[in-house]
């Protein structure tokens, strides 16, 4: 089960915690999250550093969307190499 928690970012900044598992059923919030962000100009951060697990559809798409503009910050040492594997294909 993911945990999303918006937080207050710097000015201009969205900014989105997640914590726990992240599963492809997450992703449509997610998604949500940044399509929101963008609509309002903000620069959009993912929070990644309570994630504990996530599966291969959640990496393909944190490695879409670090393509696209949107950060990634904190993210897991054992977590980071997946997401940049995923980014490659």
């Amino acid at each position: 089960m993911c945990i999303l928690t918006p937080q207050i970012g710097t000015p201009g900044a969205a900014v989105l915690a997640l914590a726990g598992t992240v599963e492809s059923d997450s992703l449509p919030e997610i998604a949500r999250f940044i399509r929101d962000g963008r609509q309002a100009r903000h620069q959009v951060v993912l929070d990644l550093s309570d994630v504990t697990l996530l599966d291969r559809a959640a990496a393909q798409f944190f490695a879409r969307q670090r393509r696209e503009g949107v950060a990634l910050i904190n993210c897991p040492s054992y977590i980071e190499p997946w997401i940049s594997r995923e980014a490659s294909h």
